[in-house]
C-alpha cells in the first residue's frame, strides 16, 4: 500500500523539525497563528457550549483548526471533517491549505478532479490533505456521494488512467474553498461537513503572498512542534475531531430543504412513538401545499421514500398507515384545527 510510506515520512519530517528546536526554546509562530484566527472566526461563537470541545480545551476557531490538522497529520487513517471554508476573493482562505504544503515533502494534493465527472482518482494515492479550490460541487451530481464515502471510509478505491482500480487505507482529509456558500452541498442532518464563513482581511491585515510564505517557512518547524505535541480530543464518534454547526451551516441546510422538509418543519411536532397523522391526510395536505410548478415531482411513492428515517410509515387501526412520531402543530402555527 503507498500510504503506510507517506505516513512514515510525516514521522521523519516530525522528527527533524522536533530536532531543530533547543531544549529551552519554545515554539513560535505568530504568522501561522493568524492564517488560523482569521479563518476559524466563525467557528469560535459556535463552539461555546460544546463539552467535547470544552474538555479538550478548544475555545476559539483556531483552537479547532490547529487540532484538525494534528489529527490529520498524527492520525492519517482516521477521518476528520471535511472543511467547507468560503469567502470573497482575496479573503486568505486558500493560505489555509496551502501552508500545509510547507509541512510535510508530500501529500497534499489537488483532488477537484476528483470529485467532478469522472471515474478516475489517482491524484488521491497517498493523499493526506485534499484540496478542491473554487470548483462548484452542487454542478456535479456525483460530488454529494463522494464526500459521503471518501470522508468517512475506512478504505478507498484508487483508479489511475489505464490501470486496474485497488483498495487502500484511506488517509485523505478534505479542505474545499469557494467564493460562493453553494458551491458545497450541504443538506439537513449532515455529519461531514463543518462550513465555514471566512471574513474580508482588515485593512492593514493583508500580507503580501510571498513575504507570508517566507515568514511561514520559517515558522514550519515551530508550528510543526506545537501539532506534534497537541493533546488531541478524545474519540467521540467515528470522526476524529467532531463537526462544528456553524451559523453559515444552518443556513446551508435551510436553503437545502425539500419540499417535504419544509412542511414538516412548518406544519407538524415531533412526538416519540405517536401514531396520529393518516398518511392518506398527510400526504393530500402536504401535496396542496406545493407549489402548482412542482407538484408533478411528488407522487405518493417519492414521499413515502423520503420520509425522515424517524418517522416511517406504521400500521394503524382500521387498516390505515400512519406517520410515526409527528402530529399537527396548532392552527395558530400554522397547522389543522
Amino acid at each position: 500500500m503507498e500510504l503506510y510510506p507517506v505516513a512514515a515520512e510525516i514521522k521523519l519530517v516530525q522528527v527533524i523539525y522536533e530536532r531543530s528546536l533547543s531544549d529551552d526554546e519554545a515554539p513560535h509562530h505568530p504568522h501561522w497563528d493568524k492564517i488560523c484566527e482569521h479563518i476559524g472566526t466563525e467557528l469560535t461563537p459556535a463552539l461555546k457550549g460544546l463539552a467535547w470541545a470544552e474538555r479538550a480545551n478548544i475555545r476559539t476557531g483556531a483552537d479547532y483548526l490547529r487540532a484538525w490538522v494534528a489529527c490529520a497529520f498524527r492520525c492519517p487513517f482516521q477521518p476528520t471533517p471535511y472543511l467547507f471554508l468560503f469567502g470573497g476573493e482575496n479573503c486568505g482562505k486558500s493560505i489555509f491549505y496551502e501552508s500545509l504544503e510547507l509541512l510535510v515533502t508530500k501529500g497534499v494534493v489537488k483532488a477537484d478532479h476528483a470529485l467532478g465527472n469522472t471515474d478516475f482518482n489517482g491524484e488521491l494515492a497517498g493523499a493526506i490533505i485534499c484540496a478542491v479550490e473554487e470548483k462548484d460541487l452542487s454542478k456535479f451530481p456525483g460530488a454529494h456521494a463522494k464526500i459521503k464515502e471518501w470522508v468517512t471510509g475506512r478504505t478507498i478505491a484508487i483508479r489511475k488512467m489505464r490501470h486496474d482500480s485497488y483498495q487502500q487505507p484511506n488517509s485523505t482529509h478534505w479542505v474545499q474553498t469557494a467564493n460562493k456558500q453553494s458551491a458545497c452541498p450541504v443538506f439537513p442532518g449532515d455529519t461531514r461537513i463543518t462550513v465555514i464563513f471566512v471574513p474580508d482581511l482588515m485593512p492593514g491585515q493583508e500580507i503580501p503572498k510571498d513575504e507570508l510564505i517566507v515568514k511561514l517557512e520559517e515558522e514550519s518547524p515551530h508550528f510543526l512542534y506545537t501539532l506534534m505535541h497537541l493533546e488531541l480530543p478524545a474519540l467521540t464518534g467515528r470522526l476524529r475531531i467532531p463537526v462544528v454547526t456553524t451559523a453559515s451551516k444552518r443556513q446551508a441546510e435551510e436553503d437545502n430543504r425539500s419540499d417535504l422538509e419544509v412542511f414538516i418543519d412548518e406544519h407538524c411536532e415531533r412526538r416519540a412513538n405517536v401514531k396520529e397523522i393518516a398518511f392518506k391526510d398527510f400526504y393530500a395536505r402536504f401535496y396542496e401545499s406545493v407549489p402548482a410548478s412542482n407538484k408533478h415531482n411528488w407522487t405518493k411513492e417519492r414521499v413515502r421514500k423520503e420520509l425522515p428515517v424517524r418517522h416511517p410509515l406504521v400500521a394503524g387501526t382500521g387498516n390505515r398507515r400512519y406517520v410515526n412520531g409527528l402530529v399537527w402543530k396548532p392552527a395558530t402555527e400554522g397547522g389543522e384545527p
